[in-house]
């Protein structure tokens, strides 16, 4: 036995798309929701992938971290200077007073034979 239920059927429009004489317009128009569809598709597909992939997400924080660690390290300079603070007026001044203490301790050394 079947039993029938009454069921309200919607009333069409009578505008030319629901007809099935679409008009380049509205054609048009499904297309680019469509292109639209697919291209939100795809960015949510990638943003998923992005996340499940452990190894890339690994990768990209040890990046980061090394990255950071770069960023706080200091560069040595030409002269070997660590610090990395030192102006260049700094290094025109340190290198003849480097000089002369050594000319200065070589001089006294040898005096200091001389002497003995």
């Amino acid at each position: 036995m079947s039993t029938s239920k009454n069921v309200a059927i919607p009333a069409q429009s009578a505008s030319p798309a629901s007809s099935g004489h679409a008009t380049a317009d509205s054609v048009e128009e499904v297309q680019r929701q469509i292109e639209r569809t697919r291209d939100e598709l795809g960015a949510t597909i990638d943003q998923l992938t992005a996340k499940v992939d452990i190894r890339a997400r690994a990768r990209q924080q040890a990046a980061a971290i090394s990255a950071r660690m770069q960023a706080m390290r200091p560069t040595p300079n030409r002269a070997g200077d660590v610090t990395g603070n030192s102006s260049p007026r700094t290094k025109q001044v340190a290198v003849p007073i480097a000089v002369g203490a050594c000319v200065f301790v070589l001089g006294l050394l040898v005096a200091r034979r001389v002497v003995s």
